[in-house]
């Protein structure tokens, strides 16, 4: 793991001396590239003394370096976006890479396709989530990194289409991705199976039967934003069933079906904004 920084920094740093030039013309087709990054550092730690059996004084210590390259063709018709990071744990000693988004793309007239990996949030606000059915990085929120972090990609395929009528945003999701929950490492939290010796954690396997979809329709009605959603998936969280009710040896985690169904509606009220989900 510990060359996993020094080869994602030399990776998009050769990609933007290949494409130093902002714009290159091949014939009649224009290209843009575009690299932007930042440096982060953060740090959170516990005042009270008291620390879980198997951790430390400190939920976050990090050094993170992102990486941002966009590139498009063919008057912007086709597109590329991958944003990846490599960070220094310092708590756990170690050193990762985090691929946030890797989609290619293609818009033409009132319909945007894109492919690969995509953060996509749903809904009226943040940390509002009804009918965002999307993954979720709860340890990362917890911890106190940048607010961004909370959302996780996915990897599928989304269509969107706009029209003076209605606009439909659809996504096929073919990978099943969980939410991502504090450890015991770093964060106390009540475990109901703390007495159960076995435990079997298992997510949707991964076939045509189990593909997550999820359609979003919206348009402006009266002044307001009206959308109405419909997801055919799993749930993010798991559930748990155990083997005996009475005297259980093993406990399974597992992602149940989940159907969804909603609206949201938002708009400009009393000098305010006035949300409803």
């Amino acid at each position: 793991m510990g060359i996993v920084f020094p080869l994602l920094v030399l990776f998009f740093f050769s990609i933007s001396t290949v494409f130093a030039q902002e714009t290159q013309s091949t014939g009649s087709v224009r290209k843009h590239f575009q690299l932007h990054g930042f440096l982060l550092g953060a740090v959170s730690g516990r005042v009270t003394g008291e620390r879980p059996p198997e951790g430390g004084d400190f939920v976050l210590g990090e050094e993170r370096l992102r990486l941002e390259l966009k590139g498009a063709a063919n008057e912007g018709k086709a597109f590329l976006t991958v944003k990846g990071d490599a960070f220094h744990d310092a708590v756990a000693n170690e050193i990762h890479g985090d691929l946030r988004e890797a989609y290619a793309g293609y818009a033409t007239g009132p319909v945007d396709l894109r492919f690969g990996r995509q953060i996509v949030t749903w809904g009226v606000g943040d940390l509002f989530y009804v009918n965002d059915v999307f993954p979720k990085d709860w340890e990362s929120f917890f911890s106190g990194r940048p607010m961004e972090y909370l959302k996780l990609g996915v990897d599928g395929f989304r269509a969107q289409l706009f029209s003076k009528i209605l606009n439909a945003d659809l996504m096929v999701i073919p990978f099943f991705t969980p939410d991502r929950f504090p450890s015991v490492e770093r964060f106390f939290f009540f475990d109901l199976f703390s007495g159960i010796p076995n435990r079997v954690t298992t997510e949707p396997p991964t076939r045509f039967s189990n593909i997550e979809s999820a359609v979003r329709l919206y348009r402006r009605v009266a002044g307001a934003d009206l959308s109405l959603y419909f997801c055919r998936g799993f749930w993010r969280a798991p559930s748990a069933r155990s083997d005996d009710p009475l005297a259980p040896t093993t406990v399974t985690k597992f992602h149940p079906a989940l159907f969804v169904y909603g609206l949201s509606l938002q708009r400009n009220l009393l000098g305010g904004v006035m949300s409803l989900e």
